[in-house]
């Protein structure tokens, strides 16, 4: 059974949460310097945060706070 566009997307946004929690834990970008990392990642910030503001995740029946989670420790990571 195939799953739906919205459901592929929310997918993929998951993925980038634990693609930032990947660069900050050192699973990811394992070789990058330590400013590629934080380019990287406030690349994913940024994009998630585009996406959380889009009421489409919360009429769809999605929790976005685990997004947001990823938003924040993404954010503290690149200001640190």
């Amino acid at each position: 059974m195939a799953i739906s566009d919205f459901e592929r997307d929310w997918l993929a946004l998951t993925h980038a949460v634990d693609q930032i929690d990947g660069i900050i834990g050192g699973s990811k970008l394992k070789t990058a310097n330590q400013d590629d990392k934080k380019s990287a990642v406030i690349g994913i910030v940024q994009m998630l945060e585009f996406e959380i503001a889009d009421d489409k995740w919360t009429k769809g029946g999605k929790d976005t706070a685990p997004l947001s989670a990823g938003v924040t420790r993404g954010r503290t990571y690149w200001s640190a």
